[in-house]
């Protein structure tokens, strides 16, 4: 079980968690369509490749780049954020509070926005995202270097930062837009 804390205070963003596969975290579904929370209660699950803002239009992305983390085919955009955003039921999160600003200017609820949404109550400390837009899972993404109780840097980190956060999910897997697995 695993209890993510805020790297800068150290204050309890959840309460304890154990590791799960990422399910097919990524999939949307048409406009209007509201889909469930993504991760079961009391579980997370490990991106373990770059997700989130910062986005680059395709346009802007060289074709070895895409070729080399597996893309051949055109997208709409390409995520510049570090790997290893930790997904977490949205229920599951304590001591946190939405940034109004930061809430993405989506049409049904909350999306990514321009950076977190989230911000640690204690300290501030913008932590993740949470996600609840129409179309797309229901879901809390915490940013790799911004939650966490290891002390050990998680991978993406920029150098001389505490960006600690522990678990590494591995096994991928599908759900359904109706909660099926």
């Amino acid at each position: 079980m695993f209890v993510f804390a805020c790297a800068g205070c150290g204050a309890a963003l959840t309460i304890p968690l154990a590791q799960v596969a990422l399910p097919h975290a990524h999939q949307t579904f048409g406009n209007g369509v509201r889909l469930p929370v993504l991760m079961d209660p009391g579980t997370f699950a490990v991106e373990p490749e770059p997700w989130g803002p910062p986005w680059r239009r395709w346009e802007e992305v060289d074709p070895d780049e895409a070729a080399a983390r597996g893309i051949h085919a055109p997208l709409p955009a390409l995520s510049d954020g570090a790997p290893g955003a930790v997904a977490i039921a949205p229920g599951d999160a304590r001591d946190t509070v939405l940034i109004p600003e930061k809430g993405g200017g989506c049409y049904c609820g909350l999306g990514w926005g321009d950076g977190p949404n989230m911000a640690c109550e204690a300290c501030g400390l913008p932590v993740g995202s949470r996600i609840d837009d129409c179309s797309v899972w229901q879901v809390v993404w915490f940013a790799p270097c911004t939650a966490g109780p290891s002390t050990t840097p998680a991978p993406g980190c920029p150098p001389g930062r505490n960006c600690s956060r522990r678990g590494r999910a591995h096994l991928p897997s599908s759900r359904s837009p109706d909660g099926a697995r």
